[in-house]
C-alpha cells in the first residue's frame, strides 16, 4: 500500500527551453519536489549553475508537487545534457511544457483523520473586518511576482551576453585593418573569438544576440520580422566563422605535415 501511495505521489523531471530561453542560455528544470536536495547536489557537483525558483513563483508547478530551477547551459558539459536528455528526455518548448503540467495530477496530500467538529453558537458577522482577497487575483498576484522575478534573471543574462559583445567587438576593432570593419565584419571576428573558446553554437547566438545590428532591428522592425530576420543572419555569421576557422586549423596541420 505505502509503494502503490508513493508512485502515485511520485512527480516526473521535466526539461524545458522557450526559444528566448535558448538565445539567453536558459536551460529549466521541473523536479519533484521531495528530492531537490538530491538534484540540486547533483547539479553542483557537475559545477552547473542554477537559480532556484520559489514556490510563490511556480504556483502551477508547485500545485503538481514540482520545484523548478532554470539552468544556465553554458555551464553544462556536453555529456551532462546527454545523461539529463537521456534521464527525462529532450527539453519541451512552451506549448508542449504547459500541456504536460497539465496531464499532471496535483500532488495527493496525506490522508489524516477528520478532527471532530464542534458546533459553534450562530453569531453575526463582524461588519468592521475587512474580507479576503479572492482567490483567484492572489493567485495572480503570485504569478506576476514569479513573472517579474524570472524576467530579472533573464535580463541578468541578457546584461552578461551584452557585455562579452562589447568586450569582444572592441577587441575585434583593434586588429589590424578592423578598424573601419562593417558590422558584418566585426560580428564574424566576434564568432570567431566565441568559437576558439566554444565550439557550441548556441553560445555564438547568444553573444551575437547582443550585436549592434540586431539591437538596431529590435527597434525597428516588428517583432516576427526581427526574429526571424535575426536567426537568418546569426546562421551566416556563424557559418562563415566556422568556415574561416577550418581553413585556419587545416592551414595549420598542413604546416605541421610539411
Amino acid at each position: 500500500s505505502e509503494l502503490f501511495l508513493s508512485k502515485i505521489k511520485e512527480r516526473p523531471t521535466i526539461l524545458c527551453a522557450n526559444p528566448e530561453d535558448k538565445v539567453l542560455g536558459l536551460v529549466g528544470l521541473a523536479v519533484d519536489d521531495r528530492k531537490v536536495e538530491v538534484v540540486d547536489n547533483w547539479l553542483r557537483s557537475r559545477s552547473i549553475e542554477f537559480s532556484s525558483i520559489s514556490s510563490q513563483e511556480a504556483p502551477v508547478e508547485t500545485k503538481k508537487g514540482l520545484a523548478v530551477r532554470y539552468l544556465a547551459a553554458s555551464s553544462i558539459k556536453p555529456q551532462d545534457m546527454e545523461a539529463l536528455k537521456a534521464k527525462v528526455g529532450t527539453p519541451l518548448d512552451a506549448a508542449n511544457y504547459s500541456t504536460r503540467l497539465g496531464s499532471l495530477p496535483n500532488r495527493p496530500q496525506p490522508i489524516t483523520e477528520k478532527p471532530t467538529k464542534l458546533v459553534k453558537p450562530q453569531t453575526l458577522p463582524d461588519r468592521s473586518a475587512k474580507p479576503a482577497l479572492n482567490g483567484k487575483y492572489s493567485t495572480l498576484h503570485q504569478m506576476a511576482n514569479g513573472e517579474r522575478q524570472v524576467s530579472q534573471f533573464i535580463e541578468q543574462q541578457r546584461w552578461q551576453c551584452k557585455q562579452l559583445y562589447e568586450q569582444l567587438s572592441r577587441q575585434v576593432r583593434q586588429y589590424p585593418g578592423f578598424g573601419r570593419a562593417s558590422n558584418w565584419e566585426v560580428d564574424v571576428g566576434v564568432a570567431l573569438l566565441v568559437l576558439k573558446e566554444s565550439s557550441d553554437a548556441n553560445e555564438v547566438g547568444r553573444v551575437l544576440s547582443q550585436s549592434d545590428r540586431l539591437q538596431e532591428w529590435k527597434v525597428l522592425l516588428p517583432e516576427d520580422e526581427y526574429k526571424t530576420k535575426g536567426k537568418i543572419y546569426i546562421e551566416q555569421v556563424y557559418t562563415q566563422a566556422h568556415s574561416i576557422l577550418e581553413t585556419q586549423q587545416e592551414h595549420k596541420q598542413g604546416l605541421e605535415i610539411e
